[in-house]
């Protein structure tokens, strides 16, 4: 039974590797689906991202000085 356990345990460690991987590799894909597929702007993309819309209010404020 102890091996059994350690077994479903490394099981489960990969697969919270894997999961996460996947999702990095999906973010970086979704973007060139979205862009060239779906002609979605980046603006659009990230409207719900609190943190990229401070910094795009913060770098036009830069800009209009």
């Amino acid at each position: 039974m102890i091996a059994l356990r350690s077994h479903y345990t490394m099981d489960m460690l990969a697969a919270v590797i894997f999961a996460h991987y996947f999702w990095i590799m999906s973010e970086k894909y979704s973007f060139v689906i979205d862009w060239y597929i779906f002609r979605i702007p980046l603006a659009k993309r990230l409207a719900n991202d609190t943190s990229y819309s401070e910094f795009l209010e913060n770098d036009e404020g830069k800009n209009e000085k």
